[in-house]
């Protein structure tokens, strides 16, 4: 396929996973603080972060073995290049030898010779120039399978050394590529952990807003919040009183204990909320509020 296609389709898909990652993150966090955590929404979380790590992990190393430069292997002409130089010029003076040999013993036979057939006198000289010629042709044979085997050992010893360079070259660009996995691995779990930490502090900000504190949580577990003196329950304070039912503008209210020990109404939408946004002993305590307005 095309390479370009590839790519762009791999981003798009990476980018779609990616965002839909983090709004299910999100939703999750704050589910999570609501109370409202579903086994369902647990399972896809999971999938996607497992899903997650997993391309990070795995699919780093690939991109970097894939799109790193590989070490070329030179061509066998470029590496006997300089063998062939070499044998050119060994066999070059008895390429000459036999070429002149060879002019002078058919200059022999044209001077020489009875319808076509050299004279017996001028034989002895064409005799000797052809026994050159031979040992010319023997002498350049020689050199040839000489300098064949000198090339062939040499192509030989080139491609065990490319063999031994593309090896270090995978082991350099897997050791890259997982320390780029553990990056990302690591990003992956920052990630979370920083979701889950701005949830966390929304959630006692919301908190702290509706309770009358000024405390600010700045770490991921829940803040500690003073112990408070309560009053006891159904305990007169003034003419209102911890758990007592009023009907305020047309609807009941419930008057409830702050964390700060003071005395609020609350109607039952109200409790609602303050279950959702709650855990622990505060969201059992509006919960038991709540039932007093049934």
């Amino acid at each position: 396929g095309s390479w370009p296609l590839g790519i762009t389709v791999g981003v798009i898909t990476v980018g779609v996973f990616e965002i839909a990652k983090r709004i299910m993150s999100n939703k999750t966090a704050k589910y999570h603080y609501q109370g409202r955590m579903a086994h369902g929404m647990k399972a896809v979380l999971g999938a996607f972060i497992g899903a997650s790590i997993s391309m990070s992990y795995f699919g780093t190393p690939l991109v970097v073995q894939q799109f790193a430069p590989v070490p070329e292997s030179a061509t066998r002409s470029e590496v006997v290049a300089h063998l062939d130089t070499l044998e050119q010029k060994a066999i070059a003076p008895w390429l000459a030898m036999q070429e002149t040999a060879k002019q002078k013993a058919q200059d022999i036979h044209k001077q020489n010779n009875w319808k076509g057939v050299t004279t017996r006198k001028a034989r002895p000289a064409q005799l000797a120039f052809e026994k050159q010629i031979a040992k010319a042709q023997d002498s350049v044979a020689s050199i040839k399978a000489a300098y064949a085997s000198k090339k062939s050992a040499l192509w030989e010893s080139s491609q065990r050394s490319h063999r031994e360079i593309l090896r270090a070259h995978e082991d350099e660009m897997g050791l890259i590529g997982g320390i780029f996995a553990g990056i990302c691995l690591l990003l992956e779990v920052l990630f979370l952990v920083c979701v889950f930490w701005l949830t966390d502090y929304k959630f006692h900000m919301y908190c702290e807003a509706t309770e009358g504190t000024t405390q600010r949580p700045t770490k991921l577990t829940k803040s500690t919040k003073p112990e408070v003196q309560r009053v006891p329950t159904n305990t007169a304070i003034g003419f209102r009183s911890e758990g007592k039912v009023e009907m305020i503008d047309g609807k009941a209210h419930v008057w409830c204990m702050k964390a700060n020990g003071e005395l609020k109404a609350y109607s039952a939408s109200q409790l609602s909320s303050n279950i959702r946004n709650t855990k622990g002993e505060r969201k059992e305590y509006f919960e038991a509020m709540k039932r007093k307005l049934k």
